[in-house]
C-alpha cells in the first residue's frame, strides 16, 4: 500500500486512512443536509418546479425505456457491463 505524510517526524498513514479521515467529516455533514432536505414541503416545491420547466420546455421527459439488466459502467468511454 502506498503511504504519504509530509511531517517525517510522524508515523506514515496510509492514503487510504489518510483519505477517509479527511472525507468523513465532510460525508458525514453532506448526508446530515439530505436529511434536512427530506421533507415534504421540499419534495413538493421540486415537484413543482419540475412541472414548470417541464411546461416551459426548459427541460423534456424522456421516453420510458427498458433497462440492462445488469450493473453497468462507462471507464473512459469504454463499456462494461457485470450481469
Amino acid at each position: 500500500m502506498y503511504s504519504s505524510n509530509n511531517n517525517p517526524n510522524r508515523d506514515l498513514i496510509p492514503i487510504s486512512e489518510q483519505f477517509a479521515q479527511v472525507l468523513e467529516s465532510d460525508i458525514q455533514d453532506y448526508v446530515e443536509s439530505l436529511r434536512q432536505l427530506d421533507t415534504p414541503v421540499i419534495a413538493e416545491e421540486l415537484y413543482n418546479s419540475r412541472q414548470r420547466m417541464l411546461s416551459e420546455n426548459v427541460i423534456q421527459q424522456a421516453e420510458q425505456v427498458q433497462g440492462l439488466g445488469s450493473m453497468v459502467a462507462v471507464d473512459a468511454g469504454h463499456f462494461h457491463s457485470r450481469g
